[in-house]
């Protein structure tokens, strides 16, 4: 087929990229430079900032029209992720880590927080993170998920499971266990990480 593939930003991989942003899973940047060298010997053209809008694809003309434009992550009501004190995950895995104050609260006990947890752990903050599930790593196998625990207490990061979010009260966070009648208040923290999943990035199709 002769295939040509577009990318919003200045870098191809994606999530990929992020995913070997800890000092413990480097071996994913092989996947994509693999990944590149293949199209450059195939010669598929790349176009990179150039983002899938609807008229720019209607001009392309393609026969087929394959969206790989994956996901965003999800908002936290209350949690307004910006410069400083709220950060998204995503953020601290792309190095975004200079601002932030310890000790620092990962909120999303899944693979990608405790990633971000992780790394914030291993350049010196202090660390903890808040899961709304009864146990870390539910969205890993069991592998992943015991490596990623042992990091937990290897870096001596706290975590609080079971704990359903209900929002800020000044520097702590309020958070409501199935198994205690009143909510608590977790901290104080300097700043806050959201981890809490992603919702498809699908509105080109509907266009």
């Amino acid at each position: 087929h002769s295939v040509e593939l577009w990318e919003k930003t200045r870098r191809l991989g994606g999530n990929a990229n992020l995913a070997s942003a800890t000092p413990w899973k480097t071996e994913f940047r092989e996947v994509v430079d693999y990944l590149v060298r293949q199209l450059e010997q195939m010669h598929v053209p790349v176009k990179l900032e150039t983002e899938g809008a609807s008229d720019k694809i209607l001009d392309f003309n393609p026969d087929v029209l394959i969206l790989a434009t994956g996901g965003r992550p999800k908002r936290l009501r209350g949690f307004d992720a910006g410069e400083g004190r709220i950060r998204l995950a995503e953020e601290v895995l792309s190095g975004e880590t200079g601002d932030l104050v310890s000790p620092v609260c990962v909120i999303g006990g899944g693979m990608v927080g405790l990633e971000a947890a992780c790394l914030l752990a291993a350049i010196g903050h202090e660390v903890g993170v808040v899961e709304m599930l009864s146990d870390t790593g539910m969205d890993m196998g069991p592998i992943n998920r015991a490596f990623w625990q042992d990091k937990l207490s290897e870096l001596n990061i706290t975590v609080h499971k079971d704990c359903e979010v209900i929002g800020l009260e000044g520097d702590s966070l309020k958070a409501k266990s199935n198994s205690e009648p009143e909510a608590k208040l977790l901290g104080p923290y300097g700043s806050f990480v959201i981890a809490v999943g992603y919702d498809a990035n699908d509105s080109l199709k509907s266009e």
